[in-house]
């Protein structure tokens, strides 16, 4: 009774760590093989090479360089304005809720220019995973960042509806700085959407005698 037990118990299911999400994240497209260590040393060493797909911008799109220049000017024309209406001696700034709105934006926008880092500095020929942290990245971030401020022009005029217009022409050019500052994401985020990006087989072959893991 016990043996037959044993073998129809369910075996206890492993939740994934995080060590492991994370190695499959980067390691998406990569394939590992086994070689011999050099040097005649005994054992072998594990190697990974890239077999997914590559993708790129074909000849007929825009300059990469363009688009890089052009995304800065953007991001920190959009970031430049959100700072310049949040730090107004406006009633709207000073309100306890407004911090809700903002402080998100601030990280959100610090975030943003940590992914475009990135993306400036991305190779011609992305891997997966490169495709996904760069470009499908920025375009998650533009549209939170879109929302966020959105949302922080709107509290504008939703404060002057309730609280009355004093020094309602500082609180408005809040509000239309805040979405002059919402347009130019917008602007990123469609440029990006619309970028044709191609995609080609890995031509990467592994070293001779290779063993597949």
């Amino acid at each position: 009774m016990k043996m037959l037990k044993k073998k129809n118990e369910v075996p206890e299911k492993k939740w994934p760590t995080i060590r492991s999400m994370l190695f499959k994240r980067y390691s998406e497209g990569y394939t590992f093989y086994q070689i011999e260590k050099e040097g005649g040393k005994p054992g072998r060493k594990t190697i990974s090479v890239y077999t997914g797909d590559y993708y790129f911008l074909p000849e007929a799109a825009p300059s990469r360089v363009r688009l890089r220049v052009l995304y800065s000017l953007l991001l920190l024309a959009s970031a430049g304005l959100f700072l310049f209406c949040g730090t107004r001696s406006t009633p709207f700034n000073i309100a306890r809720y407004t911090a809700l709105l903002q402080l998100p934006a601030i990280f959100l926008f610090i975030y943003t220019l940590i992914v475009l880092f990135y993306y400036i500095i991305a190779p011609k020929q992305m891997t997966l995973y490169d495709y996904r942290a760069t470009s499908l990245r920025l375009q998650r971030c533009c549209l939170f960042l879109m929302g966020f401020l959105l949302l922080c022009a709107a509290a504008s005029v939703l404060y002057l509806c309730f609280t009355g217009f004093r020094m309602a022409s500082a609180t408005l050019l809040c509000a239309a700085g805040t979405l002059f500052g919402a347009a130019f994401i917008n602007i990123l985020y469609r440029i990006e959407k619309k970028l044709p990006y191609e995609k080609e087989k890995s031509r990467d072959k592994p070293p001779e005698n290779a063993m597949k893991c």
